[in-house]
């Protein structure tokens, strides 16, 4: 009978084990401290006008083109921009009448896809529109505008 008993808890302990997997009667464990960097998305833009003059009314021109530089980190996308028209210095014969508000600027990415790091790419075209109803004094006037360009990974 003894053995009986002593057979029957031999087999419940082994399948009691085995369904609940292995206990050990010892365990331990360890640590290390660990750094990593965080990468920057950075990138510079370079521009280069054309000679395209920026008028008449109701014209959209290409004033220039640009590029993106990416910096080491991580592959950018150009992803669009904006210009925003800063000033406007009259020295055309009608001087006064002519403001900002008579133009407007547009960024055209021109080159989709990504720009490996330390590579130049994403390829963007400026237009500056003259509205339709720009006063004809605005000729000559010298428009200065800000280009901000977009890049994202």
């Amino acid at each position: 009978m003894l053995r009986k008993i002593f057979g029957t808890a031999m087999v419940v302990s082994l399948v009691g084990a085995a369904m609940l997997g292995v206990v050990y009667a010892w365990s331990a464990s360890d640590h290390t401290g660990a750094q990593g960097t965080v990468g920057v998305a950075s990138f510079t833009v370079s521009y280069i006008p054309n000679a395209n003059v920026i008028g008449p009314n109701g014209a959209n021109v290409i004033v220039g083109h640009g590029d993106i530089t990416v910096g080491p980190a991580f592959a950018l996308q150009n992803t669009g921009g904006s210009v925003t028209i800063d000033s406007l210095s009259s020295v055309g014969p009608g001087g006064s009448t002519c403001t900002t508000g008579n133009f407007s600027g547009l960024v055209v990415n021109v080159a989709g896809g990504f720009v490996a790091p330390n590579a130049t790419g994403g390829g963007f075209d400026v237009s500056i529109a003259t509205s339709n109803t720009a006063p004809a004094d605005c000729q000559q006037d010298i428009l200065d505008f800000t280009i901000t360009v977009n890049a994202s990974t």
